[in-house]
């Protein structure tokens, strides 16, 4: 009778000690010294009562591991190597932006410059624990100095801080087990903080998919996201800022083999009723977002930014180019 009690025991600490099958364990996995370049793509089309606009940015952006602790968070340094942006205004014109071509910027391209220049080689620092959260921001004190000359710069600077927390995943505690749901959520200031925007985004896993690579075929790990948004105004305020509609999907792929994303894609479309002095204006937004995240070889290179020389002026004339298209995918 006894041994019959202990076999049970056993058995029901082996199973509740055990993963269930199917079960999985999500972490980062970054090794210390290793370079990692991530290139963080977003358009973004806006329609209001009055105008149209659609831009596009592609930031990239080099990670080093600067030391992974115990626990396995990572020290990470994030710095801004390249961007490229292309503004079409509501009169049709194309402007663009491209930190590695060489000239004097003049005019609309002047103002795109103004808010990336002065990014361009300065250093976030920050740790994330092995579920992706990023739980100590260190900011980089000559961009912060450069901050106070360019009043547009801190679109710029918000736009590359959270190139990465944009298409992150943040893990749960314990394993996931196939069509598992799990949420995270964040506030953000909006319109001079009269009002809070609040994003949760909600993650299921999909279980594994088979992706072809240039050595052997790799095994990633499918995860879908979508985000839901919500806007709390402060008390007191005269305006409001509400949402008509809103609808949003994408996709993780995940190496837990190597311990750090692959791809990750969004596609969200926004509509917003603002209300100021009795006057009603309506906009709707469509936005595609997409990060790609690789390791480097010791000798890479291509992550770094070459300053181009900035000679005679260039001829700032929009390119007379297709017009971008909307931001249905990414």
């Amino acid at each position: 009778m006894f041994r019959c009690r202990f076999v049970f025991s056993l058995l029901l600490c082996l199973l509740v000690c055990t993963p269930l099958q199917g079960e999985k364990t999500l972490r980062w996995q970054l090794e210390p010294d290793q370079k990692y370049r991530l290139l963080a793509e977003w358009t973004t089309r806006t329609v209001t009562d009055e105008v149209e606009v659609t831009n596009t940015t592609e930031c990239e952006l080099l990670w080093v591991v600067k030391a992974v602790g115990l626990s396995g968070d990572h020290e990470i340094s994030q710095s801004l190597t390249h961007v490229k942006q292309t503004l079409q205004t509501p009169d049709g014109a194309l402007f663009q932006y491209d930190s590695r071509a060489a000239g004097e910027t003049k005019g609309t391209t002047a103002f795109l410059a103004a808010y990336w220049k002065p990014l361009l080689g300065s250093e976030r620092n920050f740790t994330m624990t092995p579920r992706g959260e990023v739980i100590r921001d260190n900011e980089d004190s000559q961009a912060t100095a450069e901050e106070n000359e360019f009043v547009s710069l801190s679109f710029g600077r918000e736009a590359w801080r959270n190139a990465f927390q944009g298409g992150n995943v943040v893990f749960p505690a314990g394993a996931v087990q196939d069509q598992q749901v799990w949420t995270d959520s964040q506030t953000l200031p909006l319109a001079d903080e009269v009002a809070k925007l609040i994003v949760t985004r909600s993650y299921t896993y999909g279980g594994e998919q088979e992706q072809e690579a240039a050595d052997a075929p790799q095994s990633l790990d499918v995860i879908r996201i979508a985000n839901r948004f919500e806007i709390q105004s402060e008390e007191g305020q005269t305006s409001t800022l509400s949402i008509m509609q809103q609808d949003g999907v994408g996709k993780i792929l995940f190496n837990t083999d190597q311990g750090h994303l692959v791809t990750s894609s969004l596609d969200q479309s926004l509509g917003l009723r603002y209300i100021m002095e009795g006057r009603e204006l309506t906009s709707r937004i469509n936005a595609a977002y997409k990060i790609s995240f690789r390791l480097l070889p010791k000798s890479d290179d291509s992550a770094t930014e070459t300053t181009p020389t900035e000679t005679t002026s260039t001829d700032l004339t929009p390119a007379e180019t297709t017009t971008a298209g909307n931001a249905t995918s990414p």
